[in-house]
């Protein structure tokens, strides 16, 4: 925390009176004096340093990236879409700018925008756990069950103990018919959420669906007492 302080004020006191600052290096001073700002949740002061860094350098990508996640963080979606768009268009090798876009797409629930950036995003880092995470839920959303699948069996080698990815493959596995599958899923579900009673109630229609009808009972009779005891 103290270091980013005194970032923060060695890049004032050098856009201030530095005599041999060019646009560039004044436009560089003003984007980092941004992400500090940004460190310390300063977020209008980021912005307006974001703002006056392309006011001196239009070209300046790496900063419509980061303003691109404030307006994200902002709920500003369309706008971090614009500004990440911006980045990639004057510097196509900037691959965080697929993902950040992708986010900003799947919280404006373009779900095939979104599945195009991850995509992009993962040709360059196949193994990034969490964006195959974000895939598998745009690709839940666009019906694309076996590719969500698939995606959320990748996450969870790597995060074997992320409840909620059990539970969102359970639902691209009950569409795919694949009721044994979910149920294994409802099992890692609950030795997680042990107290979700709708898991619980779930897994019993699955355990019907398969002729498991004790199991089911069982199911239906954990559900109601989870019910209760909340």
């Amino acid at each position: 925390m103290r270091s980013v302080i005194t970032a923060i004020a060695d890049y004032t006191q050098a856009i201030r009176i530095d005599p041999n600052y060019t646009d560039t290096d004044y436009a560089t001073a003003y984007a980092n004096r941004g992400v500090a700002h940004a460190q310390l949740n300063k977020h209008q002061l980021a912005i307006q340093d974001y703002q006056e860094a392309l006011r001196l350098n239009p070209g300046y990508a790496q900063v419509y990236y980061y303003r691109g996640n404030l307006r994200y963080y902002f709920t500003d979606y369309s706008g971090a879409v614009q500004d990440h768009s911006t980045a990639l268009m004057l510097n196509p090798d900037l691959i965080e700018a697929y993902y950040a876009r992708g986010d900003a797409h799947s919280a404006s629930r373009k779900y095939q925008e979104a599945e195009a950036d991850y995509n992009a995003f993962l040709r360059f880092y196949p193994k990034h756990a969490t964006a195959h995470y974000k895939r598998g839920n745009v690709r839940l959303e666009l019906a694309k069950c076996p590719e969500a699948v698939a995606d959320y069996s990748i996450f969870l080698r790597s995060q074997p103990l992320h409840a909620e990815a059990y539970y969102k493959r359970v639902d691209a596995r009950i569409q795919l018919k694949d009721n044994q599958g979910a149920i294994e899923d409802y099992n890692y579900f609950i030795s997680l959420k042990p107290n979700y009673a709708e898991a619980y109630y779930k897994r019993g229609i699955a355990r019907e669906d398969v002729g498991d009808v004790e199991g089911a009972a069982a199911d239906y009779r954990q559900a109601l007492n989870s019910i209760h005891s909340l």
